[in-house]
């Protein structure tokens, strides 16, 4: 027991590993830039346990990454920043709680994929494929799905509560 550590970085960060990354029990404070994971490489996975906190007030661009929770309390990553999923970019969140309501996700082309835990969207731009496969969340800011060409998917089989403004483009043809 005792007093979980505080990491807090303001610099770069370029995390490429193909092996688990175990966050237990620590909390990371991240502003500047960070980008995870190789596009169209193997994942980059995370595993967060025992209450492990990942407080992003950066620019966190996620190629493809995992979160996966591990044993203990459940673990959060909250976005104040700006999250970004470029096209062909994979994200998943498994049961680990995502926060966002006062930061921004962009996914441009790519995937979010949140499975069976609690999650809180803020300002949202989707061209991508966002997917909520069971849990409960809620979208607190703007929602933009589709631009242009570009349509953007969000499939819901958990349940979604839709307390700002939703507006879908359809494709430009």
């Amino acid at each position: 027991t005792g007093v979980a550590p505080i990491i807090t970085a303001s610099g770069a960060w370029k995390l490429d590993n193909t092996v688990a990354l175990l966050l237990d029990n620590v909390t990371i404070n991240k502003s500047g830039t960070t980008t995870q994971g190789v596009l169209m490489g193997a994942a980059s996975p995370v595993t967060m346990q025992n209450g492990a906190v990942i407080n992003n007030s950066g620019t966190w661009t996620v190629n493809n990454a995992t979160y996966t929770q591990g044993v203990g309390a459940t673990s959060t990553f909250n976005n104040a920043g700006i999250f970004i999923v470029p096209a062909g970019g994979n994200v998943a969140f498994v049961n680990v709680t995502s926060n966002a309501s006062a930061g921004a996700y962009t996914n441009n082309s790519g995937t979010i994929d949140i499975t069976g835990i609690n999650y809180n969207f803020g300002n949202v731009t989707n061209t991508g494929t966002i997917q909520v496969t069971t849990g409960t969340g809620t979208f607190t800011g703007d929602v933009l799905n589709g631009s242009g060409a570009t349509p953007g998917t969000i499939s819901i089989t958990g349940t979604a509560n839709f307390v700002c403004s939703l507006t879908n483009i359809s494709p430009v043809i």
